[in-house]
This record gives structure tokens, sequence and C-alpha cells, in this order.
């Protein structure tokens, strides 16, 4: 695995991650779960 070459990469990273946990949140409470 290689590393991130800047902070820059692993901030987009992260960024993705709370976005994709954002959204499973959100369908998951659509859902009725």
């Amino acid at each position: 695995m290689t590393m991130p070459s800047n902070n820059a990469e692993l901030n987009a990273i992260l960024r993705i991650f709370k976005f994709i946990k954002s959204h499973m949140e959100t369908i998951i409470t659509h859902l009725g779960y």
C-alpha cells in the first residue's frame, strides 16, 4: 500500500469516508432500520 503523497490526498480520502458515512446513515433512516 502506497502512502499519500501529501495531506491533500489524505484529506480527500477522509472527506470521501465522511461523505459515505453520512449517506449510509441517511439511507438507513429512510429504509426504517
